[in-house]
């Protein structure tokens, strides 16, 4: 098998989405997204000639349209972006409703009631889930990692893994089981980059 057949088979979407030209595709986002990084988005956007919708999207905080005329369609695709630390909130029953993880909770106690953010992304309509993750990764590569492969709060941790003990009492070996469960029991794709540009 072919590296692109290999890819289509694991992300359909592409091929929907490269049968439709890019002028014709909108980017669609979240309007409660931060302010300033909307700014930034749309900045990005205009300098780059990618025509772009802002809404109060259901869930999600990017579509991708495909403008035909006077009609729009979505791309069966919903993006969502978490920091770390906004991952930890999300699944620790911390921050905006809107935004948690009930699905993929850390606590044992982790009940879905099948309204939690990645439910309503699951019953979008949109088949494909991806999720990008932004913000320094623990790699286990730098020097606290020389004894051991993994963090272990309160000592020995990577500068990563320790502002998120200080900050939600979670390390990210921690969030990896999360996006493991995102990506395994729920179908998710993961994209990890380390900031926004």
């Amino acid at each position: 098998v072919d590296f692109d057949s290999a890819v289509d088979q694991v992300l359909p979407v592409q091929g929907f989405v490269y049968k439709t030209p890019a002028k014709k595709l909108a980017l669609c986002f979240d309007n409660r997204e931060d302010a300033h990084f909307l700014q930034r988005i749309k900045r990005s956007c205009e300098d780059e000639n990618v025509p772009f919708v802002e809404k109060e999207l259901p869930a999600g905080d990017y579509l991708f349209l495909r403008r035909d005329g006077s009609s729009e369609h979505i791309l069966p695709i919903v993006i969502e972006r978490k920091s770390w630390s906004d991952l930890a909130e999300s699944c620790l029953d911390k921050g905006k409703v809107r935004n948690r993880l009930d699905c993929v909770k850390i606590a044992a106690d982790s009940i879905c009631h099948g309204n939690c953010q990645l439910c309503k992304m699951k019953s979008s309509g949109c088949t494909q889930i991806l999720f990008i993750i932004e913000g320094e990764r623990c790699s286990g590569n730098d020097s606290v990692h020389t004894s051991s492969k993994k963090c272990e709060p309160p000592n020995n941790m990577c500068a990563a893994c320790k502002q998120l003990d200080e900050r939600h009492n979670v390390t990210q070996s921690q969030l990896e089981g999360v996006i493991t469960k995102l990506q395994v029991d729920h179908g998710c794709h993961v994209l990890y980059t380390r900031n926004f540009n």
